[in-house]
């Protein structure tokens, strides 16, 4: 930080003006300020007459290295009035020098508190545009580039704290809208499941053993429907992966066709292609198939799981990994699924 940087920090913070309050005075942008407070620009002379100005001091005093000032009207709160008559003298204790005789009232900074005044700026923070100086805690997340990159951020520790507040809130929504439709979908569906199986029993009467088997099947027909679709709906367990994983291999991609410009070969080239289609589609229709069993099948063992899952992390919602909760603090402790 250049020396004149570290006075007009000193004197702004003196006279309870933040770096947007004097940036407003100076008709000058709140990065300007910092540049200055922080040794990377400096004004220029005009700019330091109109600070001496609002500072109540002279252009010398900006540049001055001394401790002791003798602004006009500084705040009293923060310094000490010393008042010199004919005879007598003050002395500052950073400098231990005299006043001279008949000079006008001394203010005496005490040292401590000058150097906790004028403490090195390390950031802003993006939210309050306010100044983060040594010593406070600041929190960075560097920008992420690629497919769904983020814009990082900096940000003082009050901030951090609306900021996670306000992400664990919107997750716990999120994770009470999710549930609350899983649920909505799994009843729905495992009822219609039910009514389905039970009807078609009803309608084989004369065959008793299939009445009976599709009547009773049908109670563990919607179990295992209800189990799936919520366990799958909850995403809190494996099984919503294995029936994404074992879906995908449906999708094949089909080779390319050779043929000639001409209505022979145009003809072939649709014949083709409308073969290619059914065949895919009947690869996607059968992975569907053996991911729907598959995942139900495991689903009937997971279901438990899910149901507990869902209730309990409710409230802890903000410990999971790393890359999926921004504003994760180091005493979270990450859970997985």
């Amino acid at each position: 930080m250049s020396q004149i940087g570290e006075r007009i920090q000193y004197y702004r913070k003196l006279h309870n003006l933040s770096q947007s309050d004097l940036a407003s005075q100076l008709y000058v942008t709140t990065q300007a300020v910092s540049k200055w407070e922080t040794g990377n620009s400096e004004p220029d002379l005009d700019t330091v007459a109109k600070l001496a100005k609002i500072f109540n001091v002279t252009i010398d005093d900006l540049y001055s290295t001394k401790t002791a000032v003798t602004p006009t009207s500084p705040a009293s709160a923060l310094v000490g009035e010393s008042p010199v008559s004919s005879g007598q003298t003050t002395s500052a204790p950073a400098t231990s020098q005299a006043a001279p005789q008949g000079s006008a009232p001394t203010r005496v900074i005490d040292e401590e508190l000058y150097q906790q005044l004028t403490k090195r700026q390390i950031g802003v923070c993006d939210d309050c545009q306010k100044p983060i100086l040594e010593g406070e805690t600041m929190h960075v997340k560097k920008s992420t580039t690629g497919k769904g990159g983020r814009k990082g951020w900096t940000l003082c520790d009050d901030c951090f704290m609306k900021r996670r507040e306000n992400w664990i809130a919107n997750e716990k929504s999120k994770h009470l809208r999710r549930r609350k439709r899983s649920w909505a979908w799994a009843i729905t569906l495992a009822s219609i499941t039910f009514v389905a199986m039970l009807v078609a029993g009803i309608a084989e009467h004369d065959n008793l053993g299939l009445c009976l088997g599709l009547c009773i099947g049908s109670i563990a027909g919607a179990y295992v429907m209800l189990a799936f679709v919520f366990t799958v709906g909850v995403d809190n367990t494996f099984v919503g992966e294995m029936f994404t994983e074992v879906a995908s291999w449906g999708f094949v991609r089909m080779p390319g066709v050779i043929f000639g410009w001409s209505v022979g070969g145009i003809i072939f080239l649709i014949t083709i292609k409308l073969f290619f289609f059914l065949v895919s589609l009947l690869f996607v229709i059968v992975a569907f198939l053996a991911a729907f069993f598959v995942s139900a099948l495991f689903s009937i063992f997971a279901f438990p799981v899910a149901v507990h899952r869902a209730y309990k992390h409710v409230d802890t919602i903000h410990l999971v990994a790393k890359n999926e909760n921004p504003y994760r603090l180091a005493s979270d402790r990450a859970r997985t699924k």
